[in-house]
């Protein structure tokens, strides 16, 4: 039996970004939560921004998806004063539980004039190294050293089976932003109001499975996929986009030949949170053929095999499609083609997938690479779709692959270790 593939060009490797159209939602369900005010002073002023998940909507009945889910937010806002050789020092480091879904408004009293680095760390309470320790996260985690990175930045937490295990209800996510605070002389009534919400991203990718029939009157039933050559043990905690030259690069699909091959070019980005940006309108035409490549993922990771075994097999219908029951959630990867298409860090991945057919002893087993899977970050969601049809005495699959973004919302003023100044005022 073979495995056919076609794909959707709608690549967007979701970050976390990406939905232009969402602020206007974001504000009007925004709900506010003050930490108590006391009267400002001469030296201290308040900072009030609003925190959400990024394209993530409230429903009718008040809820979100269980993937949007925030149990617990930690905010960290570490400051360091406009003048040459300052030190960094945490003002504030917050953890708040939620009862009711995210966006919400908080205030913050903090010093003017200063650089700030905001830190957004939701559902952290299970998180472990690799050795099994919790991950702290007391105030001298956030402090910068010489380099400009915090031991926070660079924590890898546990996914193998004796650290923690995704569920789609408590997904960590983080956000990290920096900004200026203007002088008290530029502030009106003593308070500095972020006017863009400040977003956290899921730190995990997502594969869902639809399956369907056609010319084909086999019974078939669905009893396992495994997608291989992806990270299945540790992951990150926040983003690491690599920056080069003062500029991010991304790699462009810029000529497809008759024969199916694909011929790529660099260029760069100003900005890779506004690129995510655009990259996600030009989906909705099917225009986008960028992808971002460049970025880090832990040391000696395994690199194997996550399979999703349903509870029960899942039959495909005569008519109409079937989903999956449980999408499955996995570490962002990195797993580059050999070779290296020129050092673009072009990656490939690939399923197997196991049926059960007219009740008959044993699997029947259908493998293929994904195409069009060039870079598998964090908060990119795979959608794969197989039809199962009769070509002679074979039944083939074959597959739409579609790579979309969790949520298509713009995020400023920066999202990542590495992050562009922006002007505040």
């Amino acid at each position: 039996m073979n495995l056919k593939y076609r794909h959707i060009n709608r690549h967007i490797i979701g970050i976390g970004l990406l939905l232009y159209g969402l602020l206007g939602l974001v504000s009007c369900t925004s709900e506010s939560l003050e930490l108590p005010r006391e009267e400002e002073d001469d030296y201290n002023i308040f900072l009030t921004f609003q925190a959400a998940v990024a394209g993530v909507s409230t429903r009718a009945d008040g809820s979100v998806a269980d993937d949007g889910n925030v149990e617990t937010l930690r905010i960290v806002i570490v400051s360091q004063d406009k003048v040459a050789g300052a030190t960094w020092e945490v003002e504030h480091n917050e953890k708040v539980s939620l009862a009711t879904p995210l966006p919400h408004e908080y205030t913050f009293k903090v010093a003017p004039d200063s650089r700030k680095r905001i830190y957004l760390i939701a559902n952290e309470n299970r998180l472990a190294s690799i050795g099994g320790t919790p991950l702290g996260f007391s105030d001298e985690r956030f402090i910068p050293d010489g380099s400009g990175e915090a031991p926070v930045d660079g924590y890898v937490f546990d996914i193998s089976a004796s650290g923690y295990s995704y569920t789609p209800s408590a997904l960590p996510m983080t956000g990290l932003y920096e900004l200026d605070v203007p002088t008290l002389e530029d502030i009106q009534n003593g308070e500095f109001r972020w006017p863009d919400p400040l977003y956290l991203v899921r730190a995990a990718t997502k594969f869902t499975f639809e399956f369907k029939k056609e010319s084909t009157d086999r019974l078939i039933t669905v009893t396992g996929i495994d997608i291989q050559r992806v990270i299945t043990d540790r992951m990150y905690l926040m983003p690491h986009v690599n920056k080069r030259d003062g500029q991010y690069w991304v790699v462009e699909e810029t000529e497809t030949e008759t024969d199916g091959n694909v011929t790529y070019a660099e260029k760069t980005v100003d900005d890779w949170v506004d690129w995510m940006g655009q990259e996600a309108e030009y989906s909705k035409t099917g225009a986008d053929n960028e992808w971002l490549t460049d970025y880090e993922v832990p040391q000696d990771p395994t690199i194997g095999i996550a399979s999703i075994t349903p509870a029960t097999p899942i039959e495909v219908p005569e008519t109409g499609s079937v989903e999956l029951p449980n999408a499955i959630y996995l570490p962002e990867s990195k797993t580059v083609k050999t070779p290296d298409d020129d050092g673009y860090h072009l990656q490939e991945y690939s399923i197997t997938v196991r049926t059960q057919e007219n009740g008959e002893a044993g699997e029947q087993v259908y493998t293929a690479t994904l195409p069009h899977l060039a870079s598998l970050f964090r908060n990119t969601h795979v959608e794969v779709g197989g039809v199962f049809a009769s070509k002679g005495n074979t039944i083939t699959l074959d597959c739409e692959v579609d790579v979309i973004p969790y949520s298509e919302v713009v995020l400023e003023p920066g999202f990542g270790i590495d992050t562009e100044e922006k002007n505040t005022k």
